[in-house]
C-alpha cells in the first residue's frame, strides 16, 4: 500500500546526501530557509526545505542518516 511504501528506504552507501519527503520520519528537523538545491536526473532543481536526522530501524540495529 502507499502507507507501507512511505516507510521503505533505498539506501546508497556511496551517496553524499539522502532525502525524504515525509517529515514524520525525522527525529530532528531544522526547517530554516536554505539556499541549497537538489538537482535530479531530468535537470530540474528543487529547493531544500529542511535538514535533519532520520533513524531507520534495521532489525536489532539502527541506521542514522544525518543532513
Amino acid at each position: 500500500t502507499s502507507q507501507t511504501m512511505k516507510r521503505v528506504w533505498l539506501i546508497d552507501s556511496g551517496a553524499s546526501k539522502h532525502m525524504s519527503g515525509d517529515k514524520e520520519l525525522f527525529d530532528l528537523l531544522n526547517e530554516e530557509p536554505t539556499r541549497d538545491l537538489v538537482h535530479i536526473a531530468d535537470e530540474k532543481e528543487y529547493v531544500v526545505e529542511g535538514i535533519g536526522r532520520v533513524t531507520i530501524p534495521m532489525g536489532p540495529l539502527k541506521c542514522t542518516l544525518t543532513k
